[in-house]
């Protein structure tokens, strides 16, 4: 069982392996859901920029996420990686990722141009198929994590809830929007403005009939860049809370210290 891809034991099974379960505190089945509240919807067209970077700037301080409406969107656009058109798209992702980054420059009041070169150049698109699962309630799609980028941005596929955001102690399920895009900001982000701006933990969840599919578009820093907080974002009332590492060390920490990634960055005075 263990060499078994998931899409596989789906059909198979009707029962989660084992080595899929996840501890109970953090199943779904137990889970406090807040189907209330909904993450910022942001349309940039037709509105005044400032109140644009308000929004922005607003959301990503409180639920470091939020769903931009592409007027030009279609309902076909999830299935792009499929055909020769993937080149053009991520150029277009890649415009509207440095578009929302400029936007957060200027109402932090870094340079417009703070994000257009090594912190941004190493993009990555990945393709996610989440298959039917026999007990949702017992697992997950994607467990619960912060973005390793600079900026997320991803495309849903419409009709099905599976992305999630944790805010208050409650999982905030994120609905797909025709013709939008959910944005979140990366821990390097966070790192980047001081912790003004926050990668918020979230997660995917399955359900028992339906598959789904999205495409994220990850900005990445350069391996060799030195990520630290912004010089204009430390004051006398928000000192510097991290210390630089290249995106190649914090990746590593990521990936090999995961619960004790936030607090191996949070002593500015610890040497690399």
């Amino acid at each position: 069982m263990s060499n078994e891809l998931v899409s596989t034991w789906c059909k198979l099974n009707s029962s989660v392996p084992s080595s899929y379960v996840h501890p109970e505190d953090i199943r779904p089945a137990n889970s406090v859901l807040n189907t209330d509240e909904k993450i910022p919807v942001i349309d940039f067209g037709g509105q005044d920029r400032a109140d644009i970077i308000r929004k922005i700037i607003s959301s990503a301080e409180n639920y470091g996420f939020f769903q931009n409406i592409m007027q030009n969107m279609k309902n076909g656009d999830i299935n792009l990686l499929q055909d020769e058109v993937v080149g053009k798209y991520t150029q277009q992702l890649n415009k509207l990722g440095l578009k929302i980054l400029e936007l957060i420059s200027e109402g932090l009041g870094l340079n417009p141009e703070y994000f257009n070169g090594d912190l941004t150049a190493k993009p990555v698109v990945v393709s996610h198929h989440y298959p039917p699962c026999p007990e949702p309630g017992l697992t997950l799609g994607a467990s619960i994590h912060k973005d390793p980028s600079t900026l997320t941005i991803l495309l849903q596929q419409e009709d099905i809830i599976g992305l999630q955001v944790f805010k208050d102690g409650a999982w905030i399920p994120i609905q797909p929007i025709p013709g939008a895009f959910v944005v979140n900001m990366g821990f390097m982000l966070q790192v980047i403005t001081n912790g003004k701006l926050i990668a918020a933990l979230h997660r995917v969840v399955t359900n028992s009939t339906i598959s789904r599919h999205t495409i994220a578009y990850f900005m990445n820093p350069t391996e060799e860049c030195i990520v630290e907080p912004a010089k204009p974002v430390i004051t006398s009332t928000s000192p510097q809370k991290y210390r630089p590492l290249t995106f190649g060390q914090l990746k590593w920490n990521y990936m090999n210290k995961r619960g004790d990634f936030d607090a191996e960055l949070d002593d500015p005075t610890k040497s690399s």
